[in-house]
């Protein structure tokens, strides 16, 4: 089995993390869509996708101690989340103390993976070898929340919705990542054919939605739990298909590889960007004004990630590396 690495980058994990930006873009994309506002979905195994990728790379390498592993998720992070609050500050000036406050932490997506990686780094340090029993402890803690804590009303029989159920339940697909990180790395996992895997996806996708779609119009909350279990599928089938030799055939191609790249690394960006782009002015020229909407996240994505690079590189005693700054992929 062969490990597609390029400039300390995993082919196949980027990949996977340009789907879920285009994923989490579209979810948001209701307004967009208007009458056909049901296609704006994917933002579930989106927000999957990302936590299987983060907790894939962050046990990989070597392992130092708490205060420096936090601050490089720090310096990774919030020069973007403190670029991103100072534009939305600067086109809502009459909100920029919610603007800030959202920006900087309060939003649910960086919380939740700041408190994530606090409790990643002990598992990744002490229990390392004992990722499936971990994995199953947060699942027996996921059902005891639900059972004891349950979902705030606001969520609309959505679990995956505005509640805080989802910090819960989020965890397991990072340790899912984590896992299948190290197996893919010690060589001790199966990456299935290419048409295989895809298949697979499809089938879970379609297994997740079938669940979600049904206990949401039927208001069964307490079984709508069970789509998380087709999401594990996706993810990893997903995965197996992005690390499978035709896919990375497909990302070594000359013109599509480079894109690919260029999202997947634009991933966070992405997310905390779209806002700042997404308009209803374009709907009449509906559907051409999907592809192009997020073809201006993206774009606006590379332009706050270099303002990130360049604010970091301030607050360093080196002098400014614009190519670092500037790089592309």
């Amino acid at each position: 089995m062969k490990t597609f690495v390029l400039n300390n980058r995993d082919l196949g994990i980027e990949a996977l993390k340009a789907f879920a930006a285009i994923l989490v873009m579209n979810s948001h994309m209701s307004a967009m869509y208007g009458k056909y506002a049901f296609l704006a979905t994917g933002g579930a195994i989106g927000d999957a996708l990302f936590f299987f990728c983060s907790g894939y790379t962050l046990f990989l390498g070597k392992i130092v101690d708490f205060p420096n592993w936090y601050k490089r998720r720090i310096q990774r992070i919030y020069p973007t989340v403190i670029v991103m609050s100072l534009l939305f500050a600067h086109y809502h000036m009459d909100q920029i103390q919610y603007v800030i406050k959202a920006n900087l932490g309060s939003g649910w997506f960086i919380s939740c993976i700041f408190i994530y990686y606090a409790i990643l780094y002990p598992i990744r340090k002490y229990f390392s070898s004992h990722l499936n029993l971990v994995l199953c402890f947060v699942g027996v803690i996921t059902v005891l929340w639900y059972i004891f804590i349950g979902v705030e009303p606001k969520s609309a029989c959505n679990i995956y919705g505005a509640t805080f159920f989802k910090y819960c339940f989020f965890f397991m697909y990072m340790l899912f990542g984590a896992i299948c990180g190290k197996k893919y790395f010690e060589k001790t996992t199966k990456i299935y054919r290419s048409m295989i895997s895809l298949l697979a996806t499809i089938v879970s996708v379609v297994a997740f939605y079938g669940i979600y779609v049904y206990t949401k119009q039927n208001n069964l909350e307490s079984i709508q739990l069970l789509s998380l279990l087709p999401l594990f599928g996706v993810c990893y089938f997903l995965w197996n298909f992005c690390e499978s030799d035709f896919m990375i055939k497909v990302v070594h191609k000359k013109i599509i590889g480079p894109i690919i790249l260029f999202i997947g690394g634009l991933c966070l960006e992405v997310y905390l960007a779209q806002g700042l782009v997404f308009t209803t002015k374009l709907n009449c020229i509906f559907p051409l004004n999907i592809p192009l909407i997020m073809i201006g996240v993206i774009i606006v994505a590379y332009f706050v990630r270099s303002l990130s690079r360049f604010l970091l590189q301030t607050f360093q005693q080196t002098n400014y590396d614009w190519k670092a700054i500037l790089r592309l992929i």
